[in-house]
């Protein structure tokens, strides 16, 4: 029996809780209670005790759940439990949760994230949205929409839905589009390399990491801009 501690966005939540599922199953224990961590974000703006698993996962056998003002959280973005997550993937997958199930599009989409971590400056993006491939723009800057004469739509889970069902999508690292890779082997998704990005926004152990996800994940793959 044991409890997990979860933060932060959509994909940092499922990603956190996949890390819990796979911690448990390695040390041969069951996950009773998830405590759902919020606060102490200065851009909090919005409710903060939305949790994202139940829109995009149901469980075989639901685990208590609590919310608390706090910091905690169980990071898939250590090395030892980035290895566990990929090592039992397949069983969490199986055992633990039924998947929402997406109807796949052609969607091309460009990840632009900018208000938070921005990685990958705007005028790399540019190139690619005007080049002849048909892509469209999910973003967290209203800004962004404004400047390729988009409509901004402020609305995560249409967002996610968008990401999950494309055909491709072509960003920065973020925790949603990585997870959106991991869950859908259809999605092609192509994450800017270090050398392309800001890098000094992540630490060399983040981008450690998501090498491992990278090479885990046959459909997840690093691009040049």
């Amino acid at each position: 029996m044991a409890e997990f501690h979860i933060r932060g966005g959509l994909g940092t939540q499922i990603l956190s809780l996949y890390a819990c599922y796979a911690i448990a199953i390695e040390k041969n224990q069951t996950v009773d209670k998830l405590i759902f961590n919020h606060g102490f974000y200065s851009s909090e703006t919005k409710d903060p005790n939305i949790v994202f698993v139940n829109s995009i996962l149901g469980f075989r056998n639901k685990p208590e759940y609590a919310i608390v003002h706090g910091t905690n959280k169980t990071s898939p973005f250590i090395k030892s439990n980035v290895s566990l997550i990929i090592k039992h993937w397949n069983a969490i997958q199986q055992d633990v949760f039924l998947l929402k199930r997406y109807e796949q599009t052609n969607e091309n989409i460009l990840h632009i994230r900018q208000l938070d971590r921005a990685l990958v400056s705007l005028d790399k993006f540019d190139k690619l949205f005007y080049s002849n491939i048909n892509y469209t723009v999910v973003s967290d800057d209203p800004l962004v929409y404004k400047r390729y004469g988009l409509e901004y739509v402020d609305d995560t889970m249409n967002d996610w839905e968008r990401i999950i069902s494309a055909s491709s999508v072509v960003g920065g690292y973020s925790t949603f589009t990585l997870l959106a890779g991991m869950l859908n082997s259809k999605l092609k998704l192509s994450i800017v390399r270090k050398e392309n990005s800001n890098s000094h926004m992540l630490s060399e152990n983040d981008w450690s990491a998501l090498d491992m996800y990278v090479e885990a994940f046959p459909n997840i793959e690093w691009v040049a801009l």
